[in-house]
């Protein structure tokens, strides 16, 4: 798993005399070592728009927002083996940890939606290959994708109607005490991260044991009512013990680019009078607990 770190480096610019984009940033930000693979990334942004196009004129007055980040140049290389099942309309894949599910503000290419309209050939992610389902950077597991702009349409109706189910996996330090089973109720908010709050959205988990004590981490099965943002995550904090490397809801865990101990494992959803019941490969769950473990101890 390459692991490019995200964190961009954000500059501003006030142009005072107009001209090209690619000679602007060459002679007002020498600390911008290669200009050229920052704007071809989609890094420059005027008026909330990507500028792309090196030769672009930009007019005395006008303000520059652009990110630098080490992926820049790079594209995402997806791996065929990360189909899980596909048909006509959509695609189920493995996302890998430390990866983003659709583009940033530094770079539009280096992520897993990029990534399937390389490999499906698509040159405008516009009208190519959708993300329906989503996870957290840090997060790994099943994701599922639309392949055109009809399924698209049905598999976001089927989202809103929250008739797409997903289960994950929840790994927690074994030094937590073990619950058989437990259900986490109650209403959250999210301002930089999610609460408790009465005056927040219901929200409910329900968290079984899988596995006790194995390789040192209790495994649960996490299965969730609503989707809030963080839900998984909140609630394991204050029920069977905080996500591994999860600094956002525990004080034992530090680094912000480690895999969070939380699988995707399953989407279940009716596709014309079908169920489909998608589920992790044997050999993809450990992997994805393997990179946790790994993770843990370096």
């Amino acid at each position: 798993m390459k692991q490019y770190r995200p964190d961009a480096k954000v500059f501003y610019l006030t142009v005072k005399k107009s001209d090209n984009l690619i000679a602007l940033l060459r002679q007002n930000m020498p600390q911008i070592i290669e200009p050229e693979k920052v704007i071809l990334s989609g890094g420059v942004w005027l008026n909330g728009k990507r500028i792309n196009s090196t030769s672009t004129t930009i007019t005395k007055g006008e303000h520059l927002k652009v990110y630098v980040c080490p992926n820049q140049g790079y594209h995402y290389n997806f791996n065929p083996n990360s189909i899980i099942s596909e048909c006509s309309d959509w695609v189920v894949v493995v996302k890998e940890p430390l990866v983003t599910i659709g583009m940033d503000r530094s770079n539009q290419y280096f992520n897993l939606m990029a990534g399937l309209n390389r490999f499906y050939g698509f040159s405008d992610l516009r009208s190519g290959v959708q993300p329906i389902t989503r996870l957290d950077y840090r997060v790994g597991g099943l994701c599922l994708f639309s392949k055109n702009k009809k399924a698209e349409r049905r598999l976001f109706n089927l989202m809103q109607q929250r008739r797409i189910k997903k289960r994950y996996l929840a790994v927690v330090d074994a030094n937590n005490m073990p619950i058989s089973r437990t259900t986490i109720s109650n209403n959250l908010t999210f301002t930089h991260k999610a609460s408790k709050s009465e005056l927040g959205k219901p929200a409910k988990t329900r968290f079984i044991l899988r596995n006790n004590n194995l390789n040192d981490v209790h495994i649960y099965s996490a299965m969730t009512k609503t989707g809030r943002r963080h839900q998984v995550r909140v609630h394991a904090s204050s029920s069977i013990g905080p996500l591994i490397n999860d600094e956002m809801y525990s004080k034992k865990y530090k680094g912000r680019h480690t895999t969070i101990g939380l699988i995707a494992s399953q989407i279940q959803f009716f596709w014309n009078g079908k169920l489909m019941n998608i589920a992790l490969t044997s050999d993809w769950e450990q992997q994805l607990l393997a990179w946790i473990k790994l993770e843990t101890s370096s």
